[in-house]
């Protein structure tokens, strides 16, 4: 039992495809990322590549509406797909001995998708329906909404929300459909990740067979705001939740940059892990926090640190970011305790090495690097920076997250009863 080592290949089309035999088990997966996502669009026209990853569900030209899933299904294969700011991606694990029909009808429908009004219009109203049930119905949804529209402002790419502002997705129009189809489902515009028990060599003849007569489109030069020094420093809202709860927005660097790092042991240090200086103070000591979590995107620019704390009843937000900032505070000031460096990076290192563990792991992480930085190499990169943190480079991030302008403080407060949000 093998795992062999990433192969790349590029057809004359642009089309990118990343193959590892790996023959632990008789699975493959299969993803397909595109180099699309809400950054992509523009005010008035959101919400469009989220759109396409419920249209590319739809009917093709030669298979009918479900048939993609009927036939994925028959073979038993799981799939899905996600989108966010900066690319749009599709999966498929399978057994081994059925991994053609993966690029048969993923070649299939890179091609030949149907649009027409009565596919723009079931999918809009599904949209629609998925924005009031997981933003406008729901606290959590908004908060995280409005936590980027604040601190990246409307205007910026990162600014408005993956899934779209309502108004806009009500106006897409079926010629909007068809020129994004156009341009942003290309073969010059996605990477093909296949990962699991097949042959390097069988993966590129198939890739050849199904996608190699396609041509690519021309690629549009993106032109990327340059983020204003201050941002929104603090929001305060009210919602109908039960407790307050806090969401700090942390600006930090884009997924190529060294310092990401960093970062990355920061947040592990600070919030993330159980181990970490906000997880004991906040849930065991103060006792002022039922739950507690820090996430750090990948985004290809610079992007966002998310800590949230949902506080206990009759606890405050703002005495959980006065405890928050007085650990950064300190670690700014004083350094590290002994150990607590070691802990996070072998947690961090631990977490990298997990993921690879399984074929679908290691498909998303070549995808996502291939996708967002052209570089899927960058993966293994990553990793050497992090074994090359040191305790001063955590003391520089504390110190930027404590900069004025460079945060977004969000306090959200329980509605008062029959009340609206605000």
């Amino acid at each position: 039992m093998t795992v062999g080592p990433v192969v790349q290949h590029r057809l004359k089309n642009g089309l990118v495809i990343l193959a590892q035999e790996d023959n632990r088990a008789p699975i493959v997966a299969f993803h397909t990322w595109y180099g699309v996502g809400s950054r992509h669009e523009r005010p008035g026209k959101t919400g469009m590549a989220h759109l396409f990853e419920h249209l590319m569900f739809k009917e093709t030209s030669t298979i009918e509406e479900g048939g993609f899933d009927r036939r994925m299904e028959a073979v038993g294969a799981r799939t899905n797909a996600a989108t966010w700011t900066d690319w749009t991606y599709y999966y498929e694990k399978l057994p081994a001995q059925h991994v053609e029909l993966a690029f048969e009808l993923e070649a299939d429908r890179m091609e030949n998708m149907v649009l027409g009004p009565d596919q723009l219009a079931s999918e809009r109203e599904v949209v629609m329906n998925e924005r009031r049930l997981r933003v406008d119905n729901d606290p959590e949804g908004t908060m995280y909404e409005r936590l980027y529209a604040e601190h990246f402002g409307a205007s910026h790419p990162y600014g408005w929300p993956t899934i779209g502002w309502m108004e806009d997705i009500r106006a897409i129009s079926l010629e909007d459909c068809i020129a994004f189809y156009r341009q942003h489902y290309a073969p010059n515009n996605a990477t093909v990740v296949v990962v699991g028990d097949i042959p390097v060599e069988q993966t590129f003849r198939f890739a050849e067979k199904y996608y190699g007569h396609m041509e690519g489109q021309p690629s549009v030069e993106e032109d990327w705001p340059i983020l204003s020094k201050a941002c929104t420093e603090r929001v305060e809202l009210a919602l109908p939740v039960s407790s307050e709860r806090l969401l700090w927005g942390i600006r930090t660097p884009g997924l190529e940059a060294p310092e990401l790092a960093s970062w990355e042991v920061f947040n592990e240090i600070l919030l993330n892990a159980e181990s970490s200086r906000g997880h004991q103070d906040l849930i065991y000591s103060s006792e002022l926090a039922s739950g507690v979590s820090g996430w750090l995107g990948g985004f290809r620019h610079p992007g966002l640190l998310h800590l949230d704390v949902q506080c206990k009843p009759e606890a405050r937000a703002e005495d959980a970011a006065s405890i928050l900032k007085g650990h950064v505070e300190a670690i700014g000031e004083k350094g590290l305790a002994a150990g607590e460096l070691d802990r996070a990076l072998a947690k961090l290192e631990s977490d990298f090495q997990r993921q690879k563990l399984s074929a679908a792991g290691s498909a998303y992480g070549l995808g996502l690097y291939q996708c967002t930085l052209g570089d899927y190499t960058a993966l293994e990169r990553s990793l050497a920076r992090l074994r090359d943190v040191s305790e001063e480079n955590v003391r520089e991030v504390a110190l930027q997250f404590l900069a004025e302008g460079q945060s977004t403080q969000m306090l959200i407060k329980p509605a008062a009863a029959g009340g609206t949000p605000q």
